[in-house]
């Protein structure tokens, strides 16, 4: 499968320290200063996601003045349980029409990246 035409897709690329939940009341008391306790430790490896979907970890690290993110796991596909893992996105075509008529039938997959 060429994907070439796909190179110049932009994707968003998100880093996730933390998440926490508060009541309304408290969001409105917020103000400068105000500091938000994540649900992670400091240390803690943050998240990284593709167009919202989570695909690796790493550690947060400065580069001059700027931050930055060293990726230290790259986590399984979406559908690495799904049998259509198996297939072969780098091989050649086989000529074989039936193959890829078979594919088509099947329902998308609709997998949700692990939290």
């Amino acid at each position: 499968m060429d994907l070439t035409n796909l190179n110049d897709v932009p994707m968003q690329i998100t880093v996730e320290l933390g998440r926490t939940t508060r009541l309304v009341k408290e969001v409105l008391m917020l103000g400068e200063g105000s500091i938000l306790e994540l649900d992670k430790l400091a240390g803690e490896p943050v998240d990284l996601l593709v167009n919202g979907r989570k695909f690796a970890l790493g550690e947060v690290v400065v580069i001059d003045d700027n931050f930055g993110v060293r990726i230290t796991e790259i986590l399984n596909a979406p559908f690495a349980d799904d049998e259509k893992s198996d297939i072969d996105v780098d091989a050649e075509p086989s000529g074989d029409a039936s193959e890829h008529e078979s594919l088509e039938n099947e329902p998308a997959a609709t997998g949700v990246a692990p939290k």
